[in-house]
C-alpha cells in the first residue's frame, strides 16, 4: 500500500515537473518574438532629421523636417546666426558663406532625449555657365559621354540642372553623363539660376565619329 502511494506521488511530481517545464519554454517562445518587436518598433520610432547636410545659396532659405517628434518639444538652435539662422519651425535662412550647423534638440519635459546636427554651408549663387567642350559634339548609337561645364565664379556651391530637348534621341542624366540612344540631333541644357548654357549632339551610327 505505502509502496503503490509511493509511486502514485511519484507519478504526479514527475507531471508536475514536465508540465512546468513546458511552460516555461513555451513562454520563451511566446514572448521572445514580442520583445524583438518591440525593440523594433523602438528603433522606428527614433527621432530624425531628413537631411545630415544641405547646401544653401547666399539669400535662400529651406526647411527642415523631423520625423518621429510626437509628443516632444524642439528646439532649434544655430551654431552661427551669422552664416545660417534658423526659427522656430525649423526655417533656415543662408546669410553669408561659410558653414555652420543647425543643432535640433528633442525634449520630454526638462530631459533632453537627442540632440540631433545638420551640417549648413552657405556659398554664392553661379553668375554664369558654359560647357567645357567646344562646338558640337558627334556620339554613335548607345555611346556615353560625360559633358563638363564651367560655373563662375568657382566657389559656387550651386549645381547645373541638366535637360535633353529630345530624349528619344539622347539623355543625359543629373552628373551630365549623355547616352546616345537613336540617330539624329538634340540639344542639351545647362541650366542654374541666373544662367543657361546649349551644346549641340549629334548621334550618328558611324562608331568612328566619337569625340
Amino acid at each position: 500500500m505505502k509502496k503503490k502511494l509511493f509511486s502514485d506521488n511519484a507519478a504526479k511530481l514527475h507531471i508536475f515537473f514536465l508540465l512546468t517545464a513546458f511552460l516555461i519554454i513555451s513562454a520563451f517562445f511566446v514572448s521572445s518574438p514580442t520583445a524583438k518587436a518591440a525593440a523594433s518598433n523602438d528603433n522606428k520610432r527614433d527621432p530624425k532629421l531628413n537631411v545630415n547636410s544641405k547646401s544653401l545659396i547666399v539669400d535662400t532659405t529651406y526647411s527642415l523636417k523631423l520625423y518621429n517628434v510626437e509628443g516632444y518639444k524642439v528646439i532649434f538652435k544655430s551654431d552661427d546666426s551669422n552664416i545660417a539662422s534658423v526659427n522656430d519651425d525649423g526655417l533656415i535662412e543662408a546669410k553669408k558663406n561659410g558653414e555652420t550647423y543647425i543643432s535640433v534638440i528633442i525634449r520630454d519635459g526638462s530631459k533632453t532625449v537627442d540632440t540631433l546636427k545638420c551640417t549648413i554651408t552657405v556659398g554664392p549663387a553661379a553668375k554664369s555657365i558654359v560647357f567645357s567642350q567646344k562646338g558640337d559634339i558627334l556620339i554613335s548609337v548607345n555611346k556615353k559621354k560625360y559633358l563638363k561645364v564651367i560655373l563662375i565664379p568657382n566657389n559656387t556651391i550651386e549645381e547645373a540642372d541638366f535637360s535633353s530637348s529630345d530624349p528619344s534621341i539622347v539623355t543625359v542624366d543629373s552628373n551630365g553623363k549623355i547616352t546616345a540612344v537613336s540617330k539624329g540631333t538634340a540639344y542639351i541644357y545647362a541650366k542654374v539660376r541666373d544662367d543657361e548654357a546649349c551644346c549641340k549632339i549629334i548621334v550618328t551610327d558611324n562608331t568612328d565619329s566619337d569625340n
